[in-house]
């Protein structure tokens, strides 16, 4: 694991591949690029979670406050 400008050398090679070059080997820019996407995915998938949450919350507070009668 060698650092070259603070990065590993995988870490050099992904960010090469998604400023659009080809990798090294065959299948390193589809594998790059299909690990991106699963990383956004994941990172989406929080976002609606965390989303869906905060509402449940709020409607909750909303039926117990309609409950209390204010």
């Amino acid at each position: 694991m060698t650092k070259r400008d603070g990065m590993t050398f995988e870490e050099a090679m992904k960010r090469d591949i998604l400023e659009g070059g080809r990798g090294l080997n065959p299948g390193d820019r589809e594998r790059v690029l299909a690990e991106q996407a699963e990383e956004q995915a994941k990172v989406k998938a929080q976002q609606t979670e965390a989303i869906e949450r905060a509402v449940d919350a709020a409607i909750a507070k909303a039926r117990t406050a309609s409950e209390r009668g204010q």
